[in-house]
């Protein structure tokens, strides 16, 4: 596992971008600059007593995993697949339209009560997995890549509404993910509560391992917690070993698509 800083600022004068060109090892121009280093690199590790001095931006942007933590983590995280359109209304007032108990300024909901709508029919291929913009922790998929492989783990589906003809999408439908019935193990994740419902939403950006669930008796779920900013709210996806596997096996997927929970055989 790698965790990968961004370092940022505008460069003040000719000995600031010298001490810094000679660090990175990298023409930083005249003006802003921003480059992106491994936490444990000597590059890092040698450009922090600049942080202050320079008053330099410091950021955690992501994090990387080698394929072997990926291959063997026992649960993950998976990221989504790419969006493919927007549900209508357009946000944020699908929120309202689709869900029940939803919150405009969080961004939170309750429990989906009519199917989404799109503008038109999609053209995907059959082993797309893919989302909707704005509707993060929702998979949506090619009918026949559902009936093949997501029924087969006991999976519901949602038809998606065309827009224009007013009638279910021929070409692809929406995974009915289950909620889990137990919380994260998520103490150490910043979190805000919503000041209109009270509701509590989590930092997107995890660093490093993704909070392990408690209960591991499952395929494929939901989150009970909501991650995101602003107004935008969203569950997470979590599965099994096996069905990342699976859907790397069948190219429903690819390996940086998923974030481990832990690592195998750690507790």
């Amino acid at each position: 596992m790698k965790i990968i800083r961004r370092i940022s600022g505008k460069i003040e004068s000719v000995s600031m971008k010298a001490n810094l060109e000679k660090i990175l090892n990298e023409d930083l121009g005249t003006s802003y600059f921003s480059t992106d280093l491994e936490e444990e690199s000597i590059r890092y590790s040698m450009i922090l007593n600049y942080i202050c001095d320079y008053g330099l931006h410091d950021s955690v942007i992501g994090t990387k995993f080698t394929d072997k933590e990926i291959l063997e983590a026992e649960i993950l995280c998976f990221t989504g697949g790419r969006a493919f359109s927007y549900p209508h209304p357009e946000e944020p007032k699908f929120l309202e339209n689709t869900y029940l108990n939803s919150c405009g300024y969080c961004g939170a909901f309750g429990k989906q009560k009519t199917d989404f709508v799109i503008k038109k029919e999609p053209n995907l291929k059959y082993n797309s997995v893919v989302s909707l913009h704005w509707a993060f922790g929702e998979i949506f998929c090619n009918s026949d890549s559902y009936k093949d492989f997501f029924k087969k783990l006991g999976l519901e589906y949602r038809p998606v509404i065309v827009k224009k003809e007013n009638q279910p999408s021929e070409s692809v439908v929406q995974v009915v993910l289950p909620l889990a019935d137990s919380e994260l193990r998520i103490k150490e994740v910043d979190f805000t509560k919503c000041s209109h419902c009270g509701r509590i939403k989590y930092t997107p950006n995890t660093i490093g391992f993704f909070p392990q669930p408690e209960d591991e008796n499952f395929s494929i779920m939901n989150t009970q917690e909501f991650f995101g900013s602003g107004h935008s709210a969203a569950h997470r996806i979590l599965l099994t070993n096996d069905v990342m596997k699976e859907m790397i096996k069948s190219n429903m997927a690819k390996k940086h698509q998923f974030v481990p929970c832990k690592k195998k055989n750690v507790t």
